[in-house]
């Protein structure tokens, strides 16, 4: 999935675009426009659109305040739920699973096949247009180990054996 950030959306709302390529190969284009209702609510507008929309938007209206965010997504059912497992390669390896609940009071049981180290919803850098932010955790030095703070939050840059690197969260007390 690559999805860029648009310009000219009226207050308080975010607009942009999204091109994916499933994993047999097929191409896919959306708008989508948000708007914050209440932390982790958002109203949501969201439509197919086809190739050559999807590049006059893109070219004529991406917001050069945002980086295009880049990332492969996992999406599977897990009691009643859809939810949607997300590696942000963009933004250092960050994974955030996500579910869309059909209304705030829904019960909710985490899969336990994935380990979670922390509740994001409602913490507005962890949105995808926070990481799309100029300036917002730009590819650091990798260092195994390193940590780096940024406002109460910290983030701890972690290898693992096989090389791959990744980012944890955690806030400071």
């Amino acid at each position: 999935i690559r999805q860029t950030y648009l310009q000219g959306a009226e207050e308080g709302r975010s607009e942009r675009v999204r091109s994916r390529v499933s994993l047999d190969g097929a191409r896919t284009f959306t708008w989508n426009a948000k708007r914050f209702v209440s932390p982790g609510h958002y109203k949501e507008e969201e439509q197919e659109i086809d190739e050559d929309d999807y590049n006059q938007m893109f070219w004529k209206r991406s917001d050069p305040r945002y980086r295009e965010v880049v990332k492969d997504r996992w999406v599977f059912d897990y009691e009643g739920l859809t939810w949607e497992l997300d590696h942000f390669l963009s933004a250092q390896g960050i994974v955030i699973l996500e579910v869309e609940l059909p209304s705030l009071d829904t019960d909710l049981t985490l899969p336990p096949f994935l380990q979670i180290e922390r509740e994001v919803t409602g913490i507005k850098h962890w949105s995808n247009r926070s990481m799309a932010k100029m300036g917002w955790v730009p590819f650091p030095r990798l260092i195994a180990g390193q940590v780096w703070v940024r406002g109460r939050e910290s983030f701890q840059v972690l290898s693992t054996e096989d090389g791959e690197t990744g980012i944890r969260a955690y806030e400071q007390r």
